[in-house]
């Protein structure tokens, strides 16, 4: 999916992409939907001033929970033009609904960050979606399974010794990319 807007807070600016939105609108995706959903990226530029990532893990954590945030936003505004009650919805209607909105395919980082927000927005309201997206103590892999929501803890792995013959080797990368960095790339190669 290409991307229909871009927002730019520190210019207070939405770039709205040249595109032919008609595709979009056949799922029921109104100008409005791309507004309110850069707009609450306007919001998170002023209390999320810290954005800044140590790990790739990190900032594909903040990357889905920002854009699930935002997700989320276009979701309740568009539950309330429809007249649609979200007391009655699970997470899973809300991901389809805002799948079919943005012609996204299941799995997406932004369908991560709405599955775990969403129930915080049902059980605490915006305060409690704020304080995921603001402060994020998790890992991506914990976005992903639930079940392991503060208890993921890196495995260390040990490599067999490195073969003198082949020459003397450096440490070039401290990162990882963990399953979520891998998933994001999968749809790219396909």
């Amino acid at each position: 999916v290409s991307s229909l807007a871009i927002a730019r807070p520190e210019e207070q600016t939405i770039y709205f992409i040249d595109q032919n939105i008609s595709a979009f609108e056949a799922g029921g995706l109104q100008p409005w939907h791309i507004a309110v959903h850069e707009l609450v990226h306007f919001a998170q530029y002023k209390y999320c001033s810290s954005f800044a990532s140590s790990s790739i893990d990190e900032h594909l954590v903040r990357y889905a929970l920002s854009e699930g945030e935002a997700d989320l936003a276009a979701l309740v505004v568009d539950c309330n033009v429809r007249g649609h009650d979200l007391s009655d919805s699970t997470t899973e209607d809300a991901i389809a609904r805002i799948n079919t909105l943005f012609k996204r395919p299941s799995g997406s980082l932004y369908e991560v960050g709405l599955r775990v927000l969403f129930p915080a927005y049902k059980s605490g309201g915006w305060d409690a979606v704020r304080h995921y997206v603001a402060s994020p103590l998790c890992s991506l892999e914990e976005l992903l399974h639930e079940e392991k929501y503060g208890r993921d803890t890196p495995t260390i792995i040990e490599l067999c010794p490195w073969p003198k013959e082949r020459g003397d080797i450096a440490f070039s990368y401290g990162d990882t990319w963990g399953e979520g960095g891998i998933a994001s790339l999968l749809p790219l190669s396909m």
